[in-house]
């Protein structure tokens, strides 16, 4: 389960795969199309928003910025790193979209008894948290938030990926 203290932040790691590629921006303006609709109302109506705090039932959180750390996961994952190219585990290959290595990075940690992850958001900068099931919950500190309602935070997350839709 992911989650982050800011409901932006939240909303940027979620929205981010809707935004149209450049390549779609590039084919709009060659159409003449000027806005587009960001966010279907189903993908919307399916979401929610909740705010909560973290519960960590064993285990600790791994901060993926501590230095230290990333070498010991260097040396743990040293093959498949080596085969995907990757010289060093820096903070641009735990942001990246290699799956398979963030999914290596999580699996050794869970492995290691950890209760989740800390890492920073690639659209942010902010502090978000990869929670494994079983060692850490969230706890509901309020009511569900509809994404289909008219939220300031989800509206200004939509114009700094939507500026013209």
């Amino acid at each position: 389960m992911y989650c982050a203290p800011d409901a932006r932040t939240c909303l940027r790691e979620v929205l981010a795969d809707l935004r149209p590629s450049l390549q779609a921006v590039d084919e709009f303006e060659k159409t003449g199309v000027k806005s587009w609709s960001p966010v279907p109302d189903q993908w919307r109506a399916k979401r929610v928003l909740v705010p909560a705090t973290v519960e960590i039932l064993s285990g600790t959180l791994y901060s993926l910025d501590d230095v230290s750390l990333r070498r010991d996961l260097e040396r743990k994952l040293v093959r498949l790193l080596l085969d995907q190219g990757i010289e060093h585990l820096d903070l641009d290959v735990v942001q990246g979209s290699r799956r398979e290595v963030t999914q290596a990075i999580a699996r050794a940690l869970f492995e290691e008894g950890a209760a989740g992850v800390l890492y920073q958001s690639k659209y942010d900068n902010q502090v978000c948290t990869a929670l494994f099931e079983g060692r850490a919950r969230l706890i509901s500190r309020g009511d569900a938030l509809s994404l289909s309602e008219p939220l300031p935070e989800f509206q200004q997350v939509c114009k700094e990926f939507w500026p013209d839709g």
